[in-house]
């Protein structure tokens, strides 16, 4: 199924900040900003074509967060799926 008009979810609003500008989101009143008003294409779209994208990717992409430390849990393995694949994935995966 894909996931380019699914609504967004303050945890994957999350990790599409983690995963593509290596950080959190500045507060929660943005991660609520794009859940109420954004889809994923959008948010997707909106931090690939945003200044700071383009500062980190001129930079090398450098260390990437604390976050990439931990443990990998099913929420970020299921983020990572939908940004990268725009896909749902089943219960099963």
């Amino acid at each position: 199924m894909s996931a380019s008009n699914m609504p967004l979810t303050p945890a994957l609003v999350r990790w599409a900040y983690r995963f593509l500008l290596g950080r959190d989101p500045e507060s929660e009143a943005v991660v609520e900003n794009w859940c109420g008003a954004g889809n994923l294409t959008g948010l997707r779209d909106g931090i690939l074509s945003s200044p700071e994208m383009a500062a980190v990717s001129m930079s090398g992409f450098p260390d990437r967060g604390g976050w990439v430390d931990n443990l990998v849990t099913d929420q970020a393995a299921a983020a990572c799926l939908i940004l990268a694949q725009d896909t749902v994935p089943d219960a099963a995966a």
